[in-house]
């Protein structure tokens, strides 16, 4: 699932989401690092589908809890 990230400054940055079904219950989680530059970046977060069968609760699924995280070390 591609996210949208509106960056200010440009190195690494880490995305994690969580996916949720219609009750709020958590599905699954994704975490990806990626370096960023100024402006606008596309981050693909990648759930697992052992994960989102496991659940055993159907879709749609709703992305939330959605945090970026500046890993530059600054």
């Amino acid at each position: 699932m591609p996210v949208s990230v509106q960056s200010e400054y440009l190195g690494d940055a880490m995305v994690t989401a969580d996916l949720v079904d219609a009750g709020g219950n958590v599905v699954a989680n994704a975490t990806a690092m990626r370096k960023v530059s100024v402006g606008s970046n596309q981050i693909m977060l990648r759930f697992s589908g052992e994960d989102l069968f496991a659940s055993r609760r159907n879709g749609p699924y709703r992305l939330t809890n959605l945090i970026t995280l500046d890993q530059r070390g600054a």
